[in-house]
């Protein structure tokens, strides 16, 4: 697994320290980085391929800011964990508004610099996995992070992603099985397995799951599921804070 990560911060010092830190992590955790530095913003937005799993982003430098930066990289890929590091906690409010996975503030604390890394790699494979599902005419690579919910029909099950729905011969617990992301993907009802990354609400009758910015899907709740499901749910947000 190789994890390419963008370093840009125009204070030389923080450049090379969270370089020094991420080749600790690397020998320590036997773990790949594709690291790029840039000391500005300019700099990276001139590259032609932008393309990072995680950004630690300065927001303080000369030319295009660090939360621009930031909005850049997200259009590129939606999924990029960005880590915004300043000494100014003014910007806190502009850097929740653009999504962004961790904020360090300086000078880097080196424990809570490895906490941080940590939850982004562990949030990172969970982004990236994929699955690949056969159905009865076609093959289909799919990100489990795309997955609304499946649900149990006879015969098999039904996958509903945010871009389709895919009619499969496997039951429920076998495509959990393969998922194998306990913590994401539980039962709301005996017919329903829902991923949790995408809940947005849920109460003892339905669960609503976010298919895109503009729409929404529901999933069925049994009240008698409700209190593990919700238990479930606080205990996956928790992992996230």
């Amino acid at each position: 697994m190789l994890i390419r990560i963008l370093v840009c911060d125009d204070d030389q010092t923080v450049l090379s320290e969270i370089q020094s830190l991420l080749i600790s992590w690397e020998k320590k955790h036997h773990i790949e980085f594709d690291t790029v530095c840039f000391s500005s913003a300019d700099a990276v937005v001139a590259q032609s391929n932008n393309s990072y799993d995680i950004a630690f982003v300065d927001v303080e430098m000369p030319g295009i800011s660090g939360l621009r930066l930031a909005e850049t990289l997200k259009d590129v890929n939606p999924d990029v964990l960005i880590m915004i590091v300043t000494s100014f906690t003014s910007y806190l409010d502009s850097a929740m508004r653009i999504k962004v996975f961790r904020y360090l503030s300086k000078p880097i604390d080196r424990q809570r610099f490895a906490r941080n890394l940590a939850d982004a790699i562990k949030e990172y494979k969970m982004l990236s996995k994929t699955i690949t599902v056969a159905t009865k005419n076609s093959v289909h690579v799919v990100k489990t992070k795309d997955i609304l919910f499946i649900q149990g029909m006879k015969g098999g099950s039904v996958i509903v992603t945010k871009q389709e729905k895919l009619q499969t011969t496997m039951r429920i617990a076998d495509w959990l099985e393969t998922i194998n992301q306990p913590n994401c993907f539980v039962y709301s009802h005996t017919s329903f397995a829902v991923n949790l990354q995408n809940v947005i609400r849920f109460d003892k009758q339905d669960v609503i799951l976010r298919k895109d910015p503009e729409h929404t899907v529901s999933a069925y709740m049994s009240g008698r599921r409700y209190s593990k499901f919700k238990q479930q749910f606080l205990n996956f947000a928790g992992d996230l804070l």
